[in-house]
């Protein structure tokens, strides 16, 4: 199957990646020797003091698809400062011919400098050790207490990408049979939309550890098998105990690691999945009920297939079924995010996306919603109309049901959607850069998707419509009277209960109302924009409210949902 997929990295790309790197060493190196000499280190020892690059993640683990970037950490030798890596690397790299797309990410939590390199994407972090010189056939794996000695949490959460892909494979009893059953679960996994650490979803990391633990409890497993076995142990995990790969004996050092014991914030992680290396870390401290939830629904769906694989009624194709986003949802928030050029968008685009899940967990902190499920797909402009430099995300949005279905339920999301964007706008403050947020029913979301999105939105709409048939047809009584003949009966003076929703509904046939117009830098704290009312019927549905204007931003009516 995966053959058939054509998923797997020809022989001149897994080339072109390795002399990529070699010869991203060999620039690092000459700079290291520059900033030697400047440093007033002598010319013979400066021809010594050598770097080296460790490729880590997929690339490392050997699962990368086509076309997938490659991480890799600059190793140092200590008289190489992190500032000046961030300041003056780039400015040499951008000096070759074959890099392009470059930009530093300093301040991140993982500081990074992203670029493309030979037509690679290329992740490139950076860690200094307390060493003179750095040999060539370093083992980062090696004497941990010695190797971490004096170095800033920074340059340890850098070196520990390469240290915990490294160990992962140490821990697998067969690397070949796990290989082949992690590429599937990685294929699966952004197939039905949960592949996302900074979404709250599962990164690769977490994805491996998990899959290697399966391996560790089933060592003679084919892959078929360990694919099995893994969504049938993972559906059965007593959450939150945590899944480990190994005991570890805590070096002489002191950094921050993940222990419930003493620590009260790790008491509190829904899925705890642990890096098999000090200073242990929780890889999925970003997971929330609403994720967790999506998660587990998808491991149940691939216990479910999977057995049916096992009996020929199924095949490992419906395991990898993309999922269609939009039939699960009913109420769709969109973010919106456009910068006046490339370069500025590059940072933006990271910048919203990276903060999208702290409007997720403000949403789910609602009592009248259920879960809020933020697509990990990002969709860039719809029509000539939007601005070129854009990417919108879709928060799917499910509400509680309310046992007595004639009382309303009022949702305001006003202050969370203001929150959101008066955070975004503190941390940029550049009138370049634009953030809208907006509410819309499924109909709606064609003027917000490209047109290579519709036909998911039409196959929806479909189906519903073949189920409403189907429903109309067993029912004997008359048919209840549309939306379109409620405004009609409106206009001649009727009372129709819901004649003023229909009437707004007439006017704007694809129901997208904005909730908070581009709210820029300074302007963010007071947000002003047409606001909606929606009556959330017991079927879910919802009539937009003629006199909206007047409410609070993205205001829901909510009976049932």
């Amino acid at each position: 199957m995966l053959i058939r997929m054509e998923v797997f990295e020809s022989g001149e790309g897994m080339m072109l990646r390795s002399s990529t790197l070699l010869f991203l060493q060999t620039l690092a190196c000459e700079w290291i020797r520059e900033i030697a000499l400047i440093k007033s280190i002598p010319s013979h020892v400066a021809e010594t003091v050598g770097g080296k690059i460790f490729a880590f993640g997929s690339y490392r683990l050997g699962v990368n698809s086509r076309g997938a970037d490659v991480d890799a950490v600059l190793v140092s030798p200590r008289f190489v400062e992190r500032h000046e890596f961030f300041e003056q690397f780039p400015a040499r790299l951008k000096e070759h011919p074959d890099c392009s797309e470059l930009h530093a990410v300093s301040d991140a939590f993982v500081p990074v400098i992203k670029m493309t390199f030979r037509s690679v994407d290329i992740d490139l972090l950076f860690a200094k050790l307390d060493l003179p010189t750095i040999p060539d056939d370093i083992d980062l794996r090696a004497n941990t207490e010695t190797l971490l000695r004096n170095m800033d949490e920074q340059c340890v959460r850098s070196i520990n990408g390469c240290r915990v892909t490294d160990e992962i494979l140490h821990q697998v009893p067969n690397p070949e049979n796990f290989r082949v059953a992690l590429k599937v679960i990685r294929i699966w996994a952004k197939k039905r939309g949960i592949y996302s650490n900074a979404m709250g979803f599962l990164g690769g990391v977490s994805w491996a550890i998990l899959l290697a633990r399966i391996a560790q409890l089933y060592p003679n497993a084919a892959p078929n098998v360990l694919i099995m076995r893994f969504f049938y142990v993972l559906t059965r995990w007593d959450w939150p105990k945590p899944v480990e790969l190994c005991e570890l004996t805590p070096p002489n050092l002191h950094f921050p690691e993940w222990d419930p014991r003493t620590n009260l914030k790790d008491k509190y992680h829904l899925m705890p999945i642990i890096t098999p290396v000090y200073p242990r870390q929780n890889s999925t401290y970003n997971v929330s009920h609403s994720t967790k939830q999506v998660i587990l629904d998808e491991l149940e769906r691939g216990r479910q297939i999977t057995s049916d694989i096992l009996f020929k009624r199924k095949t490992w194709e419906d395991l990898l079924q993309s999922k269609n986003f939009f039939e699960s949802y009913k109420h769709f928030v969109i973010v919106i995010a456009s910068s006046d050029t490339a370069e500025l968008h590059l940072d933006f685009h990271g910048l919203v996306e990276s903060q999208l899940r702290k409007l997720v967990l403000s949403f789910e902190q609602n009592g009248a919603i259920a879960r809020a499920h933020v697509n990990t797909k990002s969709y860039g402009r719809s029509s000539d109309s939007d601005p070129q430099h854009v990417s919108k995300w879709i928060i799917g949005i499910m509400f509680r049901k309310i046992a007595d279905a004639g009382k309303k339920l009022n949702v305001d999301l006003t202050y969370d959607i203001s929150n959101f964007i008066k955070q975004i706008n503190s941390m940029t403050a550049s009138s370049q850069l634009h953030l809208n947020v907006e509410y819309s029913r499924p109909k709606g979301l064609m003027q917000f998707l490209p047109k290579s999105e519709h036909p998911l939105l039409i196959r929806k709409h479909a189906s519903k419509a073949s189920g409403a048939d189907k429903q109309a047809a067993q029912q004997s009584k008359p048919p209840q009277p549309s939306r379109q003949s409620s405004a009609q009966a409106a206009a001649s003076g009727g009372d129709s209960p819901s004649s003023s929703s229909a009437q707004a509904q007439s006017k704007r046939p694809h129901s997208p109302t904005a909730v908070v117009s581009a709210v820029d830098a300074a302007n963010s704290a007071s947000v002003e924009s047409a606001a909606t009312t929606d009556s959330v019927g017991p079927d879910g549905d919802t009539d937009v409210g003629a006199q909206a204007a007047k409410r609070p931003a993205l205001s829901l009516d909510a009976e049932a949902s």
